[in-house]
């Protein structure tokens, strides 16, 4: 019963099966889309799992700041830089695909972050 539980607290269901490799897609301003891979989908909720990588890839602003809810999701005063490019572009780009698909996600590193506006904020 408590496996259950905590299951459906996480937005899966005991028996779900998870699909590795899970291709996203992310809207652009431009109205192109980005596509992206998360390590595993279960249920509704996003997994990244690489968590021996220290930064998940630097980007710069220009390019992470297109992405078409970029401010709905994040407080970008809050969000880690280093020589002027955005730290933990793949996490970034991860939780923009949670949002756009209306899932959850999660990760070891990424989930104490304080740079996510609160849930009501990022309704659509």
């Amino acid at each position: 019963m408590r496996g259950q539980t905590i299951a459906l607290q996480l937005g899966f269901e005991v028996g779900d099966t998870p699909e590795f490799g899970f291709r996203a897609r992310i809207p652009r301003d431009d109205k192109r889309l980005d596509r992206t891979e998360i390590n595993m989908k279960l249920g509704t909720l996003l997994v990244e799992s690489r968590i021996t990588e220290a930064d998940f890839q630097k980007q710069r602003p220009d390019l992470v700041e297109s992405y078409r809810d970029f401010t709905d999701v994040f407080d970008t005063e809050l969000l880690p830089r280093r020589n002027g490019q955005y730290v933990s572009y793949q996490l970034i780009r991860n939780v923009l695909a949670a949002h756009e698909l209306g899932l959850s996600f999660t990760d070891p590193l990424f989930s104490k972050s304080r740079c996510l506006l609160p849930v009501a904020a990022m309704e659509k």
